[in-house]
């Protein structure tokens, strides 16, 4: 399964990735956490937000906006829109089943494929 999947079936499940070095443990799964998701914004048509971006609003989905707009930037993650926020949270919570901004996940690459956890 693609990455955001996973992240959305293991937070429905009541656990949380963790961010080890440069990769995002989900489960026994390890990704990248540049990786790619199936997630696409709103404000940019042709930009899919990164595992990282993802994961970073989901520990900081209790915080505001600007708030959290700075941590970023402190912090060096890749920022989700205010446009996408909403959204992104309800489907990796499982509050909605489906997201319009969800496309189909491409076949990983042999190279892209999650690494064993070690």
């Amino acid at each position: 399964a693609d990455p955001l999947t996973l992240l959305r079936e293991y937070t429905c499940a009541g656990k949380t990735a963790v961010l080890q070095g440069n990769d995002i443990l989900i489960n026994e799964r390890r990704f990248p956490r540049t990786t790619e998701t199936n997630y696409r914004s709103r404000s940019e048509k042709h930009n899919f937000y990164t595992l990282d971006a993802v994961w970073f609003l989901l520990q900081n989905r209790e915080i505001r906006h600007a708030t959290y707009m700075q941590m970023c930037s402190r912090q060096k993650f890749p920022i989700v829109s205010m446009v996408d926020r909403k959204d992104l949270l309800a489907f990796v919570t499982g509050e909605i089943a489906t997201s319009s901004n969800v496309v189909a996940a491409p076949e990983l690459p042999p190279l892209l494929q999650p690494l064993p956890l070690t």
